[in-house]
């Protein structure tokens, strides 16, 4: 993760109701992935994030979920692109919830 999204995301964190769910927002509660792409939707030219209150058959289960840049579980290519990460996936929500940040500080550096 550049230091930049990291610094940015360190900041913006106490701003959002943050929960340990699955997906990148559900409701008004984010995951940690879903704050950052909050912080990189306003940086970068991508989708609105859309809450899914008309869903298709394929997203019917996903009621109330939103989605940014068109992804509900993991970062877009565009946001992990964009503040240096490789892993799309869980492990910074994991390593912001357990406190353990030494890899992303490194990572930052």
């Amino acid at each position: 993760m550049t230091a930049d999204a990291y610094t940015m995301l360190s900041t913006a964190l106490p701003r959002y109701k943050v929960g340990n769910g699955f997906y990148l927002r559900d409701g008004d509660v984010y995951s940690v992935l879903g704050v950052l792409c909050e912080i990189a939707e306003v940086t970068l030219n991508i989708q609105p994030p859309r809450q899914i209150d008309k869903p298709t058959t394929a997203e019917k289960t996903y009621l109330g979920v939103w989605t940014f840049d068109g992804e509900i579980c993991v970062l877009p290519e565009s946001v992990a692109a964009w503040a240096g990460i490789t892993d799309r996936g869980f492990a910074l929500s994991q390593a912001f919830e357990s406190g353990n940040l030494k890899i992303i500080e490194e990572e930052a550096k």
